[in-house]
């Protein structure tokens, strides 16, 4: 082997290899946390990614599922051209169309929906935002003396590695456990009366409330040990300043899931910690929900101008939702295109629609089935693309430029690191390009992607041709780093202007849909704890566990990924195992009144007896299947995902 073979072999950059090391960023995980990416490239091809080290959000590391970018990219199943469906919805028959053609049919079918039922019948979905916590910050704060409490069900490598004390608590008993912790700390005097009396309201009927959740019954409640609880709330309350972080996703996937969050957050008022240093303290998001510590026009630049007297689909349903967020609630959505009340869903356009994230999703698909034109735009052939009308071609992170803003007051517009593959194309340019061929006449779509990131974020400092000039994250002249202490001193966006125990909005709406203004607990499984559910369906099912290897369904189908956990599993504990006579590997059925799936069995120790966890997203064991389309948080609308019923059976054949 020669020198430069050497060299090429080892992926080495340089002139004589011609590799380029060229920057960009991972958009496999959420898109409030984008790690900067080295892709090593040659000849128009990714040879290899790596972190990039002086990258301000992740300092040259990648987890897991970034390493697996370039398998990502290089998928044999990529959607190459635009596609028009040929055979029935779901068959997954397809015919190539031209991009000028594909763009002349959605205008066509989206202008004759809107003529016959109006522009509310057009419905558009596309991802989500999230965010997570940075275990790197973790271990910095017990590296300088910090206590670290972990509430988890499963016990986990952060809880292994990172806690001081793990709460083992039964899923979806959050609020119970948070209930219970503030009347510790009223008792025991450990309250903030100062920052009470000063910044929040409804302290009182708080304090009432929370009389009811004694030791010994939030201890069965939540399948915890009284003293383990006792000595967590004398951590957390006398060793200030402390904050809380609770997952999103986790949280909120209860049917009692808004109100545990509200119950969990009261603990930062109560003790003084709220919108203080070292505590928990709001900062304001600067693009896709990251706090960067500058303002864009963001939100402005999303939220559609709805037609006065025009409702969002679920508008009424979920009162909450109506109020805190811009877009409509899509768990409501196979009801209304069914149902077409209050008004008719006739069209949908998606970017990446993933009907796999959605309750009873065989419910939806029929659902789909019944629309006039349905469009998806995606990298491959999914389980939702087979149901479209057209499907159009989208390209990688890897492919397009894409903005992005990093705590610490950064930004960066990044260029793609290679062309992109067939006619794929991003989505932004697909928007905008649909946009000048109906002629909507909308002049920022029309003039494409990089006119509107000028326009978003007009005011802070820089500019799209500045950001061109860099290909790294640079410093943004508009940054200031949010102080705590401002939020409370402008007063909080609430009804009192002050942190509310007691909410005055949701006191709006006891009367007419029963909300409480109050963070109550209620049972997560409140609405399926019959005699004959509980015998039919003894387990806690808990969907949607996180795993390092993947991310939703995105790298189910990526070999690298996939080798790592090759069949769809579900986690079981080894005496419920041992009992049902299941070992390691069995073929198990998981299922309920809704459906069932059929699933490798994972024996543990992690859990405890009567839950059931599983990954989700895989379209053999899609095990959202299991989760009814109405168990649903009355709040948010958020569904169940994480606190189901089921049942589990060993299989003892392949036909079975």
């Amino acid at each position: 082997m020669t020198e430069l073979e050497r060299l090429l072999k080892a992926k080495i950059p340089g002139e004589r290899t011609g590799i380029e090391i060229k920057h960009s960023l991972c958009a496999i995980c959420s898109p409030g946390h984008h790690c900067g990416l080295d892709c090593y490239v040659k000849d128009g091809v990714i040879l290899k990614v790596e972190g990039t080290p002086d990258h301000p959000y992740n300092r040259g590391k990648i987890c897991s599922k970034g390493v697996n970018n370039r398998q990502y990219v290089y998928r044999a199943d990529r959607i190459r051209t635009p596609l028009r469906r040929v055979g029935e919805r779901g068959e997954g028959k397809f015919e190539p169309v031209s991009w000028e053609e594909a763009y002349k049919i959605i205008g066509e079918k989206l202008n004759a929906v809107k003529a016959q039922y109006g522009p509310q019948a057009v419905a558009f979905f596309s991802g989500y935002y999230s965010s997570h916590l940075s275990i790197a910050g973790v271990r910095a704060l017990k590296e300088r003396g910090g206590k670290v409490i972990i509430v988890d069900p499963r016990i986990t490598p952060a809880v292994k590695n990172l806690a001081d004390i793990h709460l083992q608590i039964n899923p979806g008993t959050d609020g119970a456990l948070a209930l219970g912790m503030a009347k510790i700390i009223i008792e025991n005097g450990w309250a903030d009366m100062d920052f009470i009396k000063k910044y929040t309201h409804g302290y009182e009927q708080y304090a009432q409330y929370v009389k009811q959740f004694g030791l010994e019954k939030v201890a069965s409640i939540c399948g915890l040990d009284p003293a383990g609880i006792m000595e967590a709330t004398r951590i957390f309350a006398t060793n200030g300043p402390a904050a809380i972080n609770q997952s999103a996703s986790t949280m909120v996937h209860f049917i009692n899931g808004f109100q545990a969050f509200r119950a969990i957050l009261c603990l930062s008022a109560l003790t003084g910690n709220f919108d203080q240093p070292g505590g928990n303290f709001p900062n304001p998001p600067t693009y896709l929900h990251k706090p960067a510590g500058f303002t864009t026009r963001e939100h402005e630049f999303y939220t559609c101008k709805k037609p006065e007297g025009q409702r969002r689909i679920a508008e009424g349903k979920f009162p909450v939702w109506d109020l805190m967020c811009d877009e409509f609630q899509a768990m409501d959505l196979a009801r209304q295109i069914i149902e077409g009340t209050p008004y008719p869903v006739k069209a949908i356009f998606g970017l990446g629609m993933n009907v796999k994230m959605f309750p009873a999703t065989d419910k939806l698909l029929e659902a789909i089935k019944q629309l006039d034109f349905f469009v998806d735009a995606d990298l491959f052939m999914s389980q939702t693309a087979k149901y479209a009308d057209i499907v159009l071609p989208s390209c990688s992170s890897l492919e397009r430029s894409e903005f992005k803003a990093y705590q610490g007051g950064y930004a960066v517009l990044t260029k793609p690191v290679i062309e992109p593959l067939y006619e794929s194309k991003p989505d932004t340019d697909i928007l905008c390009e649909l946009a000048r061929s109906m002629k909507l006449g909308d002049e920022m779509l029309e003039k494409g992607y990089e006119a509107c990131i000028d326009w978003i974020i007009d005011g802070c400092g820089l500019t799209v041709a500045d950001l061109k000039k860099h290909d790294m994250p640079v410093p943004v002249p508009a940054a200031k780093p949010v102080q705590p202490g401002q939020y409370l001193a402008k007063g909080c966006k609430t009804p009192t202007g002050k942190f509310e125990f007691y909410s005055e909005t949701l006191a709006r709406f006891t009367k007419d849909c029963g909300l409480e203004p109050l963070p109550v607990y209620s049972d997560p499984l409140a609405d399926e704890n019959s005699d004959d559910m509980r015998r039919d369906y003894p387990f806690l099912l808990s969907t949607g566990v996180r795993v390092p290897n993947t991310i939703h369904s995105r790298l189910h189908e990526v070999p690298w990924a996939r080798s790592l956990r090759p069949d769809p599993c579900c986690e079981i504990n080894r005496e419920d195992a041992a009992a049902l006579g299941i070992a390691e590997g069995d073929d198990v059925a998981l299922y309920n009144r809704h459906g069932e799936i059929r699933v490798k069995a994972k024996l543990t120790r992690k859990i405890k007896r009567g839950q059931i966890f599983m990954v989700h997203g895989y379209t053999e064991a899609n095990v959202n299947l299991l989760i009814g389309e109405k168990h649903l948080d009355p709040y948010s609308g958020y569904p169940g995902f994480k606190g189901a019923r089921c049942n589990i059976r060993k299989l003892s054949g392949v036909g079975e």
